[in-house]
């Protein structure tokens, strides 16, 4: 037992069983022994030599450029200086080579060996193979517990105050020649630049985060377009163009793995049994976690039953963080008939990184909704609203809510204490650059009253109720 900040020279051996006091400070070249006991905080200085599977206390102060040996245990909270040196890691046949200096950079779990879905026929070849499941094979190789998005995304908040989403994807689709019936998720395997073009735009407007294209891509939406046999492929390949689009940018930009409802009611409702969907969630999820995803974001909810097995099933594939939105549709609740106020607290349960709401009838509801959110949730709280009220126009769908409307809603919720902020349905890289500029600072507030109603509403019922009294005048002339 050496004692309180033991004077070592340089070059010191300590023996096996040694075990270092609080704080110890290590000259250069201390060869440490197997296994060492090291106290809380201790300060490792530069040529320190770590033996093979060392046990390091919460956060460490490693010396620059260290040699880490053949999996190290490092604890949640290390921070591993520039011109650390890890060893390889060990790669399945189902993966290509990590590029450890993008994995570490992102602070975040490698995304090219990880685990396929529960139940996938990759995921059986996968655990034949490895013999592992349902863990990144980087944090098998080396123990590494690196810092979470979960971590990123509170980072993130803490620093710019709010974050802003990106707005609809199927929108902007459909604008680049998506038709009615086809399945959206098919276009990042068929048009993946297309895919890719629209992140960008969202990324260009000011967006924080944006969405991957797999809102559908579960094998239970996929089996409506015969892509189930691909699920896994279909959800990477979603994660990928996001993460593409990432990468490139001069910013942190978080890479959202979008995770829709299933379509189908959960049992005792419904055929679904619980399990089911937890399988067809896990699925999913492992495709967007192999793809590159920052984050799981299972969205359009109104089912808290679907939400835990959404949850449940991200939790065996992968170890992403989860956010999750629900959608209220009437008086403030959703179609299931839960409240705001239920949603955040079994959510909270659930240990979520963030949740909130998105899509909805109208603003009002979805704002009611996040305020009884907000008085309850310990989390960043979301909106990612409908731009206004869905309209036909001809064969043409369109929103009511203009970049105006929807940057006066995201105004109001920030006041109200919502930190991430984006659109759902209608929204365009047009709306996302007005709510940026508005939260920003660097656009003035629209009208705080403004609501998602079209301008000549009024004026369109006045003149349906005039008609009659124009033709009974054309009548009497």
């Amino acid at each position: 037992m050496l004692p309180a900040d033991p004077m070592l020279s340089a070059g010191t051996t300590l023996p096996a069983g040694t075990i270092l006091p609080v704080a110890p400070t290590l000259p250069a070249g201390t060869m440490l022994p197997a296994d060492p006991m090291l106290s809380a905080v201790p300060t490792l200085l530069a040529g320190t030599i770590l033996p093979v599977a060392p046990t390091l206390p919460a956060a460490p102060i490693l010396p620059v450029a260290p040699t880490l040996p053949v999996a190290p245990t490092l604890p949640a909270g290390t921070m591993l200086p520039a011109g650390t040196t890890l060893p390889a890691p060990r790669c399945c046949r189902l993966s290509r080579c990590c590029r450890l200096s993008r994995c570490y950079r992102l602070a975040r779990p490698c995304r090219l060996i990880r685990n396929r879905g529960v139940g996938s026929k990759s995921g059986a070849r996968h655990r034949e193979e490895t013999g592992r499941f349902g863990a990144c094979a980087t944090r098998l190789a080396f123990g590494l517990p690196v810092a979470s998005a979960a971590m990123a995304l509170e980072e993130m908040v803490a620093q710019r105050g709010h974050l802003v989403v990106d707005g609809a994807m199927g929108t902007e689709m459909f604008a680049r020649g998506l038709t009615a019936g086809d399945a959206p998720e098919r276009m990042n395997l068929d048009v993946p630049r297309t895919v890719q073009e629209v992140h960008q735009a969202y990324v260009d407007a000011g967006s924080d985060i944006f969405l991957t294209n797999s809102f559908g891509g579960t094998r239970h939406r996929l089996a409506l377009h015969k892509l189930d046999d691909r699920v896994v492929e279909v959800n990477e390949a979603a994660a990928n163009n996001g993460r593409t689009v990432a990468d490139r940018t001069d910013r942190k930009i978080l890479v959202a793995g979008s995770v829709g409802p299933t379509g189908e009611l959960i049992a005792p409702l419904g055929p679904l049994e619980f399990a089911d969907a937890v399988d067809a969630f896990a699925e999913q999820t492992a495709g967007l976690s192999a793809g590159g995803a920052d984050i799981i974001w299972i969205e359009t909810m109104s089912s808290l039953v679907e939400v835990e097995a959404a949850v449940v099933g991200t939790r065996q594939s992968c170890d992403l963080p989860i956010a999750v939105t629900m959608s209220f549709d009437t008086a403030g609740r959703t179609m299931m008939g839960v409240t705001g106020a239920q949603a955040a607290a079994r959510l909270t349960e659930l240990g979520v990184a963030a949740l909130g709401a998105n899509c909805g009838n109208n603003l009002a509801d979805t704002e009611a909704a996040l305020a009884e959110m907000r008085e309850v949730a310990d989390v960043p709280v979301i909106s990612k609203a409908n731009a206004g009220i869905p309209q036909w126009r001809g064969a043409e769908l369109s929103y009511s809510g203009t970049p105006e409307v929807m940057a006066a809603h995201a105004q109001r919720v920030r006041l109200a204490g919502v930190e991430i902020i984006g659109g759902c349905c209608g929204n365009t890289p047009a709306h996302v650059s007005f709510i940026r500029g508005v939260l920003d600072g660097n656009v003035t507030v629209p009208d705080p009253h403004a609501e998602a109603v079209p301008k000549n509403r009024s004026s369109r019922l006045e003149r349906r109720g005039d008609r009659p009294q124009r033709r009974r005048r054309r009548r009497r002339s």
